[in-house]
C-alpha cells in the first residue's frame, strides 16, 4: 500500500475493489479525497458524490473536500484507487467537491522545464491548512526547477510548508528521479520514481525530473499554517534562474 507521513501530514492511496466500501472519520484532520482512476460514490452525512477518472494521464481530477469530523463513506462503483490526503486542522465546515471543471490548468516553465501544473484545492479555497495540485512532466523534462524549497517563515522570500509527493509513471515501467537536498541541513539524496512512489518532503530543495520516453505525474500536497505559497530558489541556481529569465524576454 502506498502511504507516507510527515509531521502534519497522511498520504494514503486507497484501493477498493468494485463493490467495496471504506468509512472513516478523522477528528483532528481535513481530508482531500482525490480520485486517481476508478468510479466512486463518497457519502459524509445527507450528502453525496460521485468521482470518476479513467486515469491521471486522461483526465483532470476531481475531488471531495472534507472537515475535521466528518464521518465519510467510500463505495466503490468500479475498480478504484483514491488518494486520501489528510492534514492537522480543527477548522469547522462542509464537505465540498470540486469538479474537473474546476481545476485550474498551467503551463509553468518552458522548453526543458516546462510542466503542466493544475491546482486542486488552492490559497483561496476555505481549507484550513491544506494546499493540493497535481503536476505532469512531459518525457525528459523538469519541473519544480529552478529547484526551490519551502522551509521557512521568512515573507515575503519564503512560507514553511511540509510536502508529500505521490507519483505515477506512464508506462508503469518507465522511471524518473527526485533530487531532495539542503546544504544548511546536511543531506543530499536522490530517488528512483517508479510508478505510484510515495515521496515525504519535510524540507529541503526537491527537483524532478522524466525519462525519455517517460510521462511523470504527481500528486503534491502541502500543509502550512498560513497556506501561502512562497517558495524559495537555491541561491547556488541565481544565474541559471537569471539565464532562463533572460531568455525568456527574447
Amino acid at each position: 500500500m502506498a502511504s507516507g507521513n510527515t509531521a502534519h501530514i497522511n498520504f494514503e492511496l486507497l484501493e477498493l475493489a468494485m463493490g467495496q466500501s471504506e468509512a472513516r472519520c478523522e477528528a483532528d484532520r481535513e481530508i482531500a479525497l482525490v480520485i486517481m482512476s476508478g468510479e466512486c460514490r463518497v457519502r459524509s452525512g445527507d450528502q453525496v458524490f460521485e468521482l470518476k477518472r479513467s486515469t491521471v494521464f486522461d483526465e483532470l481530477a476531481s475531488a471531495v473536500y472534507l472537515p475535521p469530523s466528518a464521518e465519510v463513506s467510500i463505495e466503490a462503483l468500479a475498480d478504484s484507487k483514491i488518494a486520501w490526503c489528510a492534514g492537522l486542522a480543527d477548522l469547522a465546515g462542509e464537505p465540498r467537491m470540486i469538479r474537473s471543471d474546476e481545476v485550474t490548468s498551467k503551463i509553468v516553465g518552458r522548453d526543458s522545464y516546462e510542466r503542466t501544473v493544475c491546482d486542486i484545492i488552492d490559497a483561496d479555497f476555505p481549507a484550513q491548512h491544506l494546499v493540493l495540485g497535481e503536476t505532469f512532466n512531459q518525457p525528459g523534462k523538469w519541473s519544480s526547477y529552478p529547484p526551490h524549497r519551502h522551509d521557512e517563515d521568512r515573507l515575503p522570500e519564503e512560507a514553511d510548508m511540509e510536502e508529500i509527493y505521490f507519483f505515477k509513471v506512464n508506462p508503469e515501467s518507465g522511471f524518473g528521479f527526485q533530487r531532495i537536498y539542503s546544504p544548511e541541513a546536511g543531506f543530499d539524496r536522490a530517488i528512483v520514481l517508479k510508478d505510484e512512489t510515495v515521496v515525504e518532503v519535510p524540507e529541503g530543495y526537491h527537483p524532478v525530473s522524466a525519462a525519455p520516453g517517460c510521462d511523470v505525474y504527481y500528486l503534491w500536497v502541502l500543509w502550512g499554517e498560513k497556506r501561502i505559497l512562497a517558495p524559495f530558489d537555491d541561491p547556488a541556481f541565481a544565474s541559471v534562474r537569471a539565464r532562463l529569465d533572460a531568455e525568456a524576454t527574447v
